[in-house]
């Protein structure tokens, strides 16, 4: 009766160490999935306040050309996973502001209430805009000079 017991205890161990996830594992999952995530959202470049820098396209677009590492990749991918998705819930929130506001003023709004929707709105544009600020500069600070120099004349 021990055996068994000790036989089903292990069993259950091991079951159970293997259903957890390695968080390097999850870190790595992460990465590897945020191209698609980037790429099927481009919709949030016109929730900036002025238009958005987009180079990981551009990036991901010319990798051999630019001669870009692997660890290069890495380090650009983990900051899409570090900050996108906080990119992502403000320009929806903009979004959803910029209807609210849309409605306010069509349909007769409080001047109060509209004002406190714009400036709510800035704001969030404002924070979106900073993100990419960040975005380019960690891009910048990544790559060599001449990768980056090289990434610019894609963009004219």
């Amino acid at each position: 009766m021990k055996k068994i017991l000790l036989v089903f205890l292990l069993i259950y161990s091991l079951n159970s160490l293997a259903q957890e996830e390695n968080p390097a594992l999850s870190e790595y999952k992460k990465i590897e999935s945020i191209d698609n995530d980037v790429l099927s959202n481009q919709w949030i470049d016109s929730y900036f306040l002025i238009k958005r820098i987009s180079l990981y396209p551009l990036i991901l677009e010319h990798l051999e050309d630019l001669g870009v590492t692997q660890e290069q990749l890495f380090n650009i991918k983990k900051f899409y996973v570090d900050n996108f998705p906080t990119m992502l819930e403000k320009a929806k929130r903009v979004k959803e502001l910029e209807n609210e506001l849309y409605d306010l003023i069509l349909h007769g709004g409080n001047p109060k209430s509209i004002k406190d929707k714009i400036i709510e709105i800035a704001k969030l544009k404002a924070e979106l805009t900073a993100y990419n600020v960040k975005e380019v500069r960690t891009i910048q600070n990544i790559l060599t000079t001449d990768q980056y120099e090289n990434l610019l004349e894609y963009l004219k």
